[in-house]
């Protein structure tokens, strides 16, 4: 090893001769107390080895070292000033002047210490003979040096800096130091600077880019000094010459590292020691906080008392400590100078050490820093040895947001999600910046195809790019999911890749940045996985990213949280993270502002008043239009569609429509460029070919087989990735090849490419295409079919006939296509593909019959049944009413038919495995021999008790229910089986309520008899009584540890019960009403009650306090209960509401409207996004916790619902009512559509229009609705009554409808345009019905005030009033005339009143109960009324007598009609039938039967054109009948309009194969009958005989009277009982009779 101390200085690298002078001058120093001479000859030493160092620097890598013998130069002259010799200082300051670092480099640097200290323009360090001050810097010109140095005009002692370019590696620290301390630089001190260095400041304040690297890469140095294992002595004197260039912020923590360094360090670090002391010396003005100074003195003599023992260490301490008094004393800390405040320090052996220390040190703090060559790089190097990464940024960024053109672009609106109302609208923008701003990770945008999501999120990317900020924002990466090879694992790095990042990039991307993920089309690349979770986002190692996700909505499951919530199923905590919106469909303002930006933009044939127009008269535009792809559709093609001369609303948009057009002008005009284009020979050929045979034609084939092989090989996936390395052997080289007509296709069709990646521009699109491959309507002869016979909704014949009239067999004929997509994939998923093909069912006849012919060929050929299951799903969809089809033997498997109507449908031996049959119309069905295996119904059959359930709770383990019931008694059914194993029996009176332990092992309940009793469920054994409750107790809780039970009372208390004592350990009063509900929180510090006061209180449980009152409710709460996370309560009430609470706020988050009357129970879903309730309504609903939405509405109980529980698992909910059943729904059960063509309430009111092309209903929902006859679809809905519509009417003409509603308000609408033209008021209770006078000038409302009220149809003027009833009027009816008007009222009686006097001319008497409804015969001659005695009295009007009675039904009659001839009448009642009378005689025509609710209505047409009637039901139902007048009168089913309620009654399902019991038993409640088929065509033959044999026997029998009981219509098994019913009403010859009968009927084959 060479001794660089003894050799030769030649011979020496330019890094020994600097370490030989480092030598030099360290000795030097050391000598100058004693030997002044000694030292200045080391000085000479030291100049010479510099000299040497200087001549040695050779090669471009050792450039570098001139910064160090720079800062050697300037040790040296500072050691030689201070001993005299000025003019060799004057020298050595020279030569450090004349080194450069770089070649080009002209800033300058000025260097006060062995650590390089900042001098600028404007600032240099100035320090006392004592110690440097960092309060009190002398303000010295750069140019300008001290006169005691140099005498004249000599130059000053600078170091030149090269200045960096944008970008530029940097060269060292002090380097990025000097470049950010110019920065800092005061304006006004700029002019001082040289021009070059000037120049260079200008334009780094203009280029923020550039300032934020410089930033942050101080930042980085001093995160890289912070990872330093070692620290040395070079590392620190590197890190603190960045410190008087840093901001406040950088410059604590880097003072907060040096502390925390040499507080945890167990060994004194001297060098950290030495850069702790520099800091403080180099702080700018400012940057030490007030007790900085304080909190190191006090770790300095913390430190000097650990390490006293040692000289060395105490000395070091002790200069530390000196610096700080000293800077403590120029920060006027103290009142103290430096010197007497470290002369107060101690005692006198560390004053003389202080003392010492001053004398030592007279300039600055000798941090010792050998300038040696290091094996690692500086902090600086390694920070820019990381990848560069923000050039490749700034690249992507500038590609991101390039120029996109005039883009027509108009900010969406949102929601909370997909129930949520219109009205509850944000900007969507504002929104998803809101979250990228919060702590949450995950934002799923939804929508519906076309929504404009991807466009919301290429505007998204674009604007957060706007804003990026270098090096420190986070990087917006939009991420087209479709694009990328498996998504669900390391995500951002395949997209960064793709974007040509390399691979050093992407780690370091990884580590050291953060992201905002905007991740576009989920449902397109069909994902299933959860991509937060499954790309480990956020976790340690990982991805630091926000996502925000879009999906289609309909791809979405009711469980679709789980696909996108941070965190996995059991982790609910992790909610708060997630954030999800539905984007909203253009409001109209909207669509007006997108046409006048198109008109601008495009400028094409028709201008804004031209769209305007088409929008406002063309039915069904507005509808379309309001999604942003079908507006974009629309204003292209709208111009070549219509016509603006012809009657626009005679003209038919429909959404198929829109883009057959699209797709052929986007097809010619792709013709017109490529014809227009300079083309080679050969594809001059090609066009011309093309062309020839149908450039348009060969452009749509192309498009389709596209995407049917985008289907049947990529399933669906939009993206084809093609190279012709790789696919010119694949299907894909038929469409990607370079063949030249392929590629001239390519270039006309709707297809985007992007490097080797090609798609349609749009994804439904491609899903037209594939709709134009199962059918396409250029393809298929025009037959002209009429429309009567086209078998849709409002069809004179069936649906199935499977034959099409007065068009030949032949003509129609169309062979199943084998290779249709039908054939080979289900698509009962792809909602957007079914929407089109639904409408083609609804243009198309011939398709229709396609479909048919499918499910026909599915009888005769297995390999059929995929094309059935998706044929008979579409025409469901389509709104296909099967009835009395014969679908027997059909194959179907995995069809969806929900909601779909099979009325007297043969389904025997059909395969129906996994069919969905959710809400699905199977009245009177023959389902013999049919295979149901995994059938899917939505629900499960009810449990029967022999007394009303008032209470009902799952087990927390979910393995059994327990029921409390009316007779006092429990029982406790096992979830396996639903079998009873237990029944608890000591009460007296009602069981009110019924409560599980938390570890399920024991039920407390409380009684109407004033106990509460506790229960071993294990033994079923009594284990404590609390009977020292003065009241009844109705509200019940275990708290979640399970030792206290929480009960409110009728004494107006809550109380609690130590259940291990069984005392009444406190009680807490404040509520003023009964208390019906109390529940703990789940995490036990609170209790919730409600009370009959209104109020809901929350508890203290500790001090018993109340905490908070929350006030809201119109009327009494009977329920009460806190969300899983205890952050929110949910309360029902009377006053028909659910709200939802914040608990630590109390303010109401949602009032949830819906149920038509009292809400008695609510319960939070176990993951606390959803509620459900149960009201006096009979309806159980479900509700969005978010939105505050109903997401359905469950119907099947016959009484008021008093309790609903969740199973824990969030897949079952259990609903108890007075009907005495417990009813099981399936909440995991879903169909592939939504629907609500129905009311959502009971419909009390119906009546036909004059013309008999309308029909209007008044439902419990607030809601009319108008019903279009011809396509049985709902035309209107009519909203702005605040209760039920109880009574509806149209005008004489046809062109208004009156209603009357529970708000005391009649309302008149105009048909026409659907809107409420007059509010009548004055009524001062429900107003129950309301009539047109014949002429249509006067409106007559009958209300519960006990008035009618006749009203001017012109004015509104309330003309005259009638009083007379004793209680409300229920029915009003005009005479033919005009002169009369007829009354019926709850006090049993029918009046008839004069129209001109108000006088009562009639009061008809005999009905026993409500007269619900009065009607004129057509002549005029007759009355009927029907009433809740369950009859109807026909009257004559003239002489105000009952003519005769109709007895028959056996429950309220709640309806009646006449006929349009007035032959027949039609009767309905809450016995659930209808009945045909004969008008004349009084006979029984018909009965139909089955109804799956109360009948609350009916009406004829008065139209003798269409003999048809319809119903409205309890359940929402609108039903359409048609009366077929033969010598049997038949009634058939023509369609129905209701949102799906499961109808079995009647059906057949002997035989069926592959059901559950459950199911089975599910079928059987709901009607369905498990018996031998002849039996029941027996039993129905038997019973249509003898209903007819009666119905003579009564009118022949002289025995009867009028008072004699009814006669019921018997049940369909049990005809004998008809001979029981028939003694009490004739004589023994007619029992005679009947019995002869009856023993005929016994022999069928007679």
């Amino acid at each position: 090893m060479v001794n660089i101390v003894s050799s030769p200085r030649g011979i020496l690298s330019p890094q020994q001769a600097l370490k030989l002078a480092n030598v030099y001058l360290e000795n030097a120093s050391t000598c100058i107390p004693d030997d002044r001479d000694i030292a200045l000859v080391l000085c000479h030493d030291t100049e010479m080895s510099l000299s040497q160092a200087k001549k040695s620097i050779r090669r471009p890598e050792d450039q570098y070292m001139n910064m160090e013998i720079a800062t050697a130069y300037m040790d040296l002259g500072n050691l030689l000033e201070s001993q005299g010799h000025l003019n060799e200082a004057k020298a050595s300051y020279k030569k450090a002047g004349k080194l450069e670092v770089n070649a080009q480099g002209t800033g300058r640097f000025r260097f006060a210490s062995h650590l390089g200290n900042i001098t600028s323009s404007v600032k240099e360090s100035s320090f006392s003979a004592g110690s440097p001050s960092n309060q009190h810097k002398q303000q010295r010109n750069i140019t300008t040096v001290p006169g005691h140095i140099f005498a004249g005009d000599a130059h000053p002692p600078v170091i030149e800096y090269h200045l960096p370019r944008s970008d530029e590696r940097l060269a060292n620290t002090q380097q990025l130091a000097y470049c950010l301390y110019l920065l800092k630089t005061e304006r006004a001190s700029n002019d001082m600077l040289d021009r070059a260095t000037g120049n260079w400041l200008s334009t780094i304040e203009k280029d923020e880019d550039e300032q934020d690297r410089l930033k942050t890469m101080a930042t980085e140095v001093i995160k890289a000094f912070k990872r330093d294992e070692l620290k040395d002595a070079k590392t620190v004197a590197e890190v603190v010459s960045l410190a008087p260039a840093l901001d406040k912020d950088s410059f604590q923590a880097l003072l907060s590292l040096f502390y925390s360094g040499i507080d945890h360090s167990g060994l004194l670090k001297v060098h950290l020691l030495e850069g702790l002391v520099h800091l403080i010396q180099s702080a700018d003005q400012g940057h030490l906080n007030g007790d900085d100074l304080d909190k190191i003195l006090e770790l300095l003599t913390r430190l000097k008392d650990t390490h006293q023992q040692s000289s060395d260490h105490m000395h070091q301490l002790t200069l530390a400590e000196s610096h700080v008094l000293d800077a403590m004393a120029d920060a006027k800390i103290t009142d103290a100078d430096r010197e007497t405040l470290q002369e107060s320090s101690g005692g006198d052996k560390k004053q003389a050490m202080h003392r010492s220390c001053r004398v030592k040190c007279p300039i600055s703090y000798p941090l010792k820093v050998s300038q040696l060559e290091l094996a690692s790089p500086s902090l600086l190097d390694r920070v820019q040895n990381r990848p560069d990464v923000e050039s490749i940024i700034r690249l992507l960024r500038k590609q991101r947001t390039k120029y996109r053109g005039n883009v027509v672009y108009i900010p969406p609106q949102g929601k909370a999600g997909l129930q949520a109302a219109d009205d509850a609208r944000f900007p969507l923008m504002e929104k998803v910046k809101e979250f990228l701003e919060s702590d949450k990770k995950v934002f799923l945008l939804m929508g519906d195809s076309g929504a404009g999501k991807s466009t919301f999120n290429r505007e998204l990317e674009f604007e957060l790019w706007q804003s990026y900020k270098n090096r420190t924002g986070r990087i917006p990466l939009h991420i087209n999911l479709p694009a990328i090879d498996k998504p669900e694992h390391d995500m951002i790095a395949k997209q960064l890749r793709m974007a040509e990042f390399t691979e050093s990039q992407i780690r370091e991307m990884k580590h050291h940045r953060k992201f905002i993920l905007i991740c576009d089309g989920y449902d397109e690349s069909q994902q299933t996985h959860n991509l937060y979770m499954s790309n480990k986002l956020n976790q340690d190692g990982e991805w630091q990213a926000q996502m925000v996700i879009s999906c289609r909505t309909e791809y979405l499951g009711k469980d679709y949280r789980d696909r996108f919530q941070p965190g996995n199923r059991n982790q609910q905590s992790d909610s708060s993270l997630f954030q999800k919106a539905s984007i909203t469909l253009f409001s109209l303002d909207q669509v007006h502002d997108y046409i006048r930006q198109y008109v601008i933009v495009h400028q094409p044939l028709w201008e804004v008043d031209d769209y305007k127009q088409a929008l406002d008269r063309i039915p069904s535009l507005k509808d379309l239009v309001r999604n942003p792809f079908l507006m974009t559709l629309s204003l292209e093609v709208l111009p070549r569609m219509v016509d603006l001369g012809q009657r626009l609303s005679e003209a038919r948009v429909t959404r198929v429509g829109l883009y057959d057009h699209f797709v052929e002008q986007w097809l010619e005009r792709g013709k017109k460029r490529l014809g227009e284009k300079d083309l080679n020979v050969r594809a001059r050929a090609a066009f011309e070919s093309l062309s020839d045979e149908g450039f348009t034609q060969h452009g749509m084939e192309f498009m389709k087989n596209l995407a049917v092989a985008i289907y049947k090989e990529q399933d669906g996936q939009p993206i084809v990735r093609y190279s012709r390395a790789k696919g010119e052997q694949s299907w894909k080289s038929e469409f990607f090849s370079r063949d030249e007509e392929k590629r001239l296709l390519r270039e006309a069709c709707p297809l985007s490419r992007n490097g080797n990646q090609h798609r349609f521009i749009h994804r439904s699109l491609l899903e037209y295409a594939l709709a134009r491959a199962i059918f396409d309507p250029q393809e298929v002869k025009r037959i002209s079919v009429p429309e009567a016979v086209m078998g849709r909704r409002g069809s004179t014949s069936s649906t199935l006939s499977f034959e099409i009239k007065n068009v030949s067999e032949k003509e129609l004929e169309q062979e199943p296509d084998p290779n249709s997509p039908l054939v080979w994939r289900s698509f009962i998923g792809d909602h957007s593909l079914l929407k089109l093909l639904e409408e083609r069912v609804q243009q198309e006849p011939v398709f229709k019959s396609q479909l048919l012919a499918y499910i026909d060929q599915s009888k005769k050929d297995k390999k059929w049944r995929q094309a059935a299951a998706n044929a008979i799903t579409i025409l469901v969809r389509a709104g296909e009413q099967f009835i009395g089809t014969g679908l027997k033997d059909i194959r179907i498997p995995g069809a969806d038919l929900s909601y779909g109507v099979f009325d007297s449908v043969q389904l025997q031996n059909a395969d129906l495995r996994k069919v969905n049959l959710r809400g699905v119309w199977l009245r009177q069905t023959d389902l013999n021999g049919a295979q149901m295996t995994g059938v899917q119904f939505g629900e499960l059959p009810y449990l029967s008790e022999d007394s009303s359930t008032s209470s009902c709770l799952y087990s927390p383990d979910g393995n059994s229910i327990a029921v409390g019931l009316d007779d006092g008694n429990i029982h406790v059914y096992s979830t396996l089986n639903w079998e009873r194993t237990l029944t608890l029996k000591g009460h007296s009176d009602v069981v009110i309520r019924v409560v599980y332990s938390p570890t399920g092992d024991k039920i407390a309940s409380a009684s109407a008899d004033k106990t509460i009793r506790l229960w071993d469920i294990s033994t079923g054994s009594q284990l404590h009584v609390l009977k020292d409750h003065a009241s009844i107790v109705y509200g019940l809780a275990y708290s979640p540890h399970g030792d206290m039970i929480a009960f409110g009372a009728v004494d107006m208390t809550v109380g609690l019960w130590d259940v291990i004592t069984g005392d009444c350990s406190k009680v807490l009063s404040g509520h003023t009403g009964y208390v019906y509900g109390v529940v703990y929180s789940p995490i036990e510090n609170q209790i919730a009650s409600c009370s009959e006061d209104t109020m809901l209180r929350l508890w203290d449980v500790e001090t018993g306090e109340c905490i908070r009152v929350l006030s809201g409710h119109k009327d009494t709460v009977w329920d009460v209960t806190y969300s899983p996370h205890g952050d929110q309560i949910a309360s029902a009430s009377s006053d028909k509401t659910v709200r939802l609470w914040n608990v630590e706020t109390g303010s109401c988050l949602h009032i949830l409207h819906g149920h038509t009357n009292t809400v008695y129970c609510v319960v939070y879903s176990p993951k606390g996004d959803e509620v459900v309730s149960g009201s006096m309504d009979m309806a159980v609903r479900f509700w969005d916790v978010e939105t505050g939405s109903c997401r359905h509405t469950l119907t099947g109980h016959r009484d008021a619902v008093f309790c609903v529980s969740y199973s824990p698992k969030g897949d079952k909910v259990v609903t108890g009512s007075p009907d005495k059943t417990l009813r099981l729904w399936d909440a995991s059960a879903s169909s592939s559509r939504l629907v609500s063509i129905g009311h959502s309430a009971g419909v009390p009111s119906i009546q036909c229009s004059p013309k008999g092309d309308l029909i209007v209903s008044g439902s419990g929902d607030n809601t009319i609705r108008l019903w279009n006859i011809e396509t049985e679809t709902c035309r209107r809905i009519l909203s702005g009554h605040t209760g039920t519509v109880f009574g509806v009417a149209f005008s004489p003409k046809g062109d208004w409808i009156a209603s009357g509603c529970e708000d005391k308000s009649v309302r008149l609408w105009k048909v026409e345009s659907g809107e409420c033209q007059r509010i009548l008021t004055g009524h001062t209770h429900w107003v129950l019905d309301v009539a047109f006078s014949p002429e249509g000038d006067m409106i007559a409302s009958g209300s519960s005030d006990n008035t009618v009220r006749l009203w001017d149809m012109s004015t509104g003027v309330c003309n005259k009033t009638f009083s007379g009833h004793t209680d409300g009027i229920v029915s009003v009816a005009y005479g033919r005339d005009g002169k009369q008007i007829t009354t019926g009222s709850k006090d049993h009686t029918v009046r008839i009143w004069n129209v001109d006097t108000g006088e009562c001319c009639k009061i008809l008497e005999g009905h026993t109960n409500w007269v619900r409804q009065v009607v004129y015969s057509p002549q005029g001659d007759q009355l009927v009324s029907a009433s809740g005695d369950h009859t109807c009295r026909l009257w004559n009007v003239q002489m105000g007598e009952c003519r005769l009675p109709l007895t028959g039904h056996t429950d309220e009659v709640r309806g009646v009609a006449y006929s349009a001839n007035g032959k027949l009448l039609a009767s309905v009642s809450a016995d659930k039938t209808v009945r045909l009378w004969d008008a004349s005689s009084g006979e029984c025509r018909a009965v139909v039967e089955n109804f799956p609710a109360e009948v609350l209505c009916v009406s004829w047409s008065t139209s003798s054109d269409l003999n048809y009637l319809v119903t409205g039901c309890q359940d929402g139902s609108v039903l359409k009948w048609q009366v077929i007048e033969e010598d049997q009168c038949r009634v058939q089913l023509q369609w129905s309009a209701s949102n799906g309620a499961l109808t079995m009654t009647g059906a057949s399902i002997q035989g069926a194969r592959g059901m559950t019991a459950l199911n089975k038993q599910l079928l059987k409640q709901r009607g369905a009958i498990d018996e031998p088929e002849h039996l029941l065509r027996e039993t129905s033959k038997k019973r249509t005989i003898m209903a007819s044999v009666i119905s003579k026997l009564k009118k022949t029998s002289k025995g009867t009277t009028e008072d004699s009981s009814p006669v019921a219509n018997p049940p369909a098994n049990q005809p004998e009982q008809l001979v029981q019913q028939v003694e009490h009403l004739v004589d023994s010859k007619i029992r005679e009779v009947v019995k002869g009968v009856m023993s005929l009927l016994d022999q069928p084959h007679q």
